[in-house]
């Protein structure tokens, strides 16, 4: 869910995703046997299919923060672009115009991040599909900080670990053979945490999750599609725990809310 992808750092900067040229390559080599068929052999959501998803693809949208991210400095709305797959890396690099300092000398951040998130749904009658999603992730940031129009210096950021398990239920329309509408619900546990230094000011944000995303799916042929789907995540009664002392911690409410829209490549197939 979008919940989950503390996956990334949002810096607002574009990921660099090496499992992307795979989804290009496959979409090329499937796409004109595909339509040079007209029909295909099954409809979508039919008893016994498996579908994964998103095994390749793009997210943007509107984020909010997760406990606070020192790589913005701030807690707020901000624009996000990140990679969307079951597992790899992104490196992303933001950069900024320092105040002050003179031109030509940026304030800046860079991130990596590395996660593992396997999704599955199985349609268990027609239309009718359970499934769920784990999602793992782990960032380490550094920033440059401008010392005047010429010289910076370099400190490491705390770094970033997400968590969340989602189990789901779905309902596929199915328009065509081709074409299908395939809205879910997730619930289930997101947190995401970002490391203390020396003991001190570590944040972590937990509660119980909902997500609901409704995205619209064409079969390019008979295991491989692609898919838009606006998404809402929520955590509407969570946590948010920060140190505030050596061993001691404090405890407050929290809510969090993202909004975004993610389009990529899945597969689908049936037992």
């Amino acid at each position: 869910m979008a919940v989950r992808s503390g996956r990334r750092s949002h810096l607002g900067a574009h990921p660099i995703a090496l499992p992307l040229l795979g989804a290009v390559a496959s979409f090329v080599l499937f796409a004109r046997p595909a339509y040079a068929q007209r029909e295909l052999l099954t409809r979508p959501g039919q008893k016994g299919q498996i579908v994964i998803d998103q095994i390749s693809g793009f997210r943007g949208g509107v984020s909010g923060e997760l406990g606070g991210n020192p790589a913005n400095g701030a807690n707020g709305l901000y624009p996000a672009l990140d990679y969307y797959g079951p597992i790899g890396f992104a490196v992303q690099h933001y950069s900024q115009a320092a105040a002050g300092v003179g031109a030509g000398n940026n304030y800046s951040v860079t991130a990596t991040t590395f996660w593992l998130a396997p999704s599955l749904d199985v349609f268990v009658i027609n239309h009718l599909s359970v499934g769920g999603m784990v999602q793992i992730a782990y960032t380490t940031a550094s920033e440059s900080i401008p010392t005047n129009a010429i010289v910076s210096h370099s400190a490491d950021l705390p770094s970033n670990t997400s968590f969340s398990i989602m189990p789901r239920v779905g309902w596929m329309f199915a328009l065509s053979n081709r074409w299908a509408i395939w809205p879910r619900v997730s619930m289930g546990y997101a947190s995401n945490a970002i490391g203390a230094v020396n003991g001190l000011g570590g944040s972590s944000v937990y509660g119980f999750a909902i997500d609901l995303d409704a995205a619209v799916l064409f079969r390019v042929n008979e295991t491989f599609f692609v898919r838009l789907a606006p998404e809402l995540g929520w955590i509407p009664a969570g946590g948010n725990s920060t140190n505030v002392l050596a061993n001691q911690s404090s405890t407050r409410s929290a809510d969090y809310v993202e909004f975004s829209l993610a389009g990529g490549v899945g597969v689908m197939f049936d037992l």
